[in-house]
């Protein structure tokens, strides 16, 4: 099996001229302090079983203060496709998008976040999607594991294996032309004062496509590994404030309901099951039994306290993160709540 792959990458880097009628590919990375990630990101596509005289890659930097200049121009010197590097100022994701999409000369734009590693399928399988009524695919998000080494405050997204209507930009491709078209990314939408980006400009961009006439496509095979990304405590504390522009979405684009959410007005299962908890808490001073009702939630902040089960020393690293979990969910709640009433759309 990795040996066939293997022959299959020579055989896509050495014979280009008889791909030449394959897209070309434009892959559009933003990054900004991510050194250490965006060299796995070079890496990994570098390994693409993709003919590499249809691709090229640009990586549009955001001001970074660490060696991202220096680890772009290495990976430059060995990649088998050219690299691009381009430094701008700080203004928020969508603008360095729009910027790489605007250089690019590839038919297709891929778009993909540095703290990703591509599988070696991804370009190819995206591209096999696009069949000539389709404007935009997407492809799953398989969120790795965080281990014991990681830092204590990291931000993860949540498992893509599906078409949500959301279409993340850590995986997700579009034509070029009818990316241009449309005018690229809202950059409206920039970053909270904490430095988070605002969000859902990425969700806007591929329902314009698809209002626009064109179809989307979810291409099971392009997969895209998410590394937990380390952030400050202020900012993980206050991630989840960026939930608020769901329900605003929703106004716009009400098909989420049926696309996205978890039993059409929860934002996904986990939330649900805290309110749930929150039941059992309040109907446990008559029915103690009923503190019960509070196990589904417990099962699904599991996955992020097993790291700290085990030794026993490791336990009030475990009880934190289900403090910090209690707290995320709290705030979720509410921030989807305060919204909801402004945006006069219902999202739990």
């Amino acid at each position: 099996m990795a040996s066939t792959k293997a022959k299959e990458r020579v055989v896509a880097r050495k014979d280009s001229t008889s791909h030449s009628a394959l897209p070309s590919v434009s892959v559009i990375v933003p990054t900004r302090n991510r050194a250490d990630s965006l060299r796995q990101l070079l890496h990994s596509l570098s390994a693409q079983v993709y003919p590499a005289a249809r691709i090229e890659v640009i990586v549009v930097d955001n001001e970074s203060t660490d060696e991202t200049e220096m680890i772009v121009g290495q990976a430059a010197a060995v990649a088998p496709f050219a690299i691009h590097y381009l430094r701008k100022q700080n203004d928020g994701p969508a603008a360095s998008r729009n910027r790489g999409a605007e250089m690019a000369t590839g038919d297709i734009l891929a778009f993909t976040d540095s703290d990703c590693i591509p599988s070696p399928g991804w370009v190819r399988t995206a591209i096999a999607a696009f069949k000539p009524e389709v404007g935009v695919v997407c492809g799953p998000i398989h969120p790795l594991e965080i281990g014991q080494e990681q830092p204590f405050f990291t931000h993860q997204i949540h498992l893509v294996n599906r078409e949500d209507g959301l279409y993340p930009t850590a995986n997700v491709f579009y034509r070029r032309h009818v990316f241009l078209e449309l005018g690229g990314f809202d950059e409206d939408m920039r970053a909270y004062s904490w430095g988070q980006p605002v969000g859902g400009d990425d969700t806007m961009m591929g329902w314009r496509v698809r209002r626009a006439g064109h179809t989307s496509q979810f291409a099971d095979g392009a997969v895209v590994f998410h590394q937990a990304t380390p952030v400050s405590p202020r900012a993980y504390l206050f991630s989840t404030l960026a939930a608020q522009i769901l329900p605003k979405l929703v106004v716009t684009i009400p098909e989420l309901r049926e696309t996205c959410f978890y039993h059409r007005y929860f934002l996904h299962k986990q939330s649900a099951v805290f309110y749930l908890a929150l039941l059992g808490l309040i109907l446990s001073r008559k029915t103690p039994l009923a503190v019960l009702l509070a196990v589904p939630w417990l099962q699904t902040t599991w996955p992020a306290l097993k790291v700290d089960a085990w030794p026993p020393k490791r336990w009030s690293r475990a009880a934190l993160r289900l403090v910090l979990a209690t707290e995320s969910s709290a705030v979720l709640a509410a921030t989807l709540l305060f919204s909801s009433a402004r945006n006069r759309r219902l999202v739990l």
